[in-house]
C-alpha cells in the first residue's frame, strides 16, 4: 500500500476549528498530499482537474479519490492507498459524439433548437 503524508487527526483537528466539513482536492500536488497516489495525468502540461481527493471530516464517512478509470489497474498494481473509496470516471462515446455532432441532445436536436 501506498503511505500516507497527510497528518489525518491534524486535518480533522483543523477541519473542526474552522467548521469544515470536508477538504475537496484538486491540484495534483494537493491530491498527491491527501490520498499519497501521483497518477499517471498529474503533471502542469496536463489534464490539472483530472484528479480528486476528498477527506471529511467526520471519522466515519469514507475519504475518497475520483480518478480516471483508466488508473485503476495502476492504483491496485501499486498495492492501493489508504483511502477506502475509489470512484472511477470515463467519457461515454455518445457522449463524445454529440459534442463533435454540435453538441446535439439525446433527442437529436441542438442545444439552440431546443430554447
Amino acid at each position: 500500500m501506498l503511505p500516507r503524508l497527510l497528518n489525518l487527526t491534524r486535518a480533522r483537528d483543523l477541519m473542526a476549528r474552522n467548521g469544515v466539513d470536508a477538504l475537496v482536492a484538486q491540484l495534483p500536488i494537493n491530491v498527491y498530499y491527501l490520498s499519497g497516489y501521483w497518477g499517471f495525468l498529474m503533471a502542469a502540461e496536463r489534464f490539472d482537474a483530472a484528479y480528486f481527493a476528498v477527506l471529511p471530516r467526520a471519522p466515519d464517512r469514507p475519504a475518497s479519490l475520483v480518478l480516471p478509470s483508466i488508473e485503476l489497474r495502476r492504483v491496485v498494481s501499486e498495492g492501493g492507498i489508504w483511502m477506502p473509496e475509489l470512484h472511477a470516471f470515463s467519457s461515454p462515446l455518445e457522449d463524445d459524439e454529440a459534442v463533435e455532432a454540435g453538441r446535439r441532445t439525446k433527442a437529436g436536436r441542438s442545444a439552440a433548437e431546443c430554447s
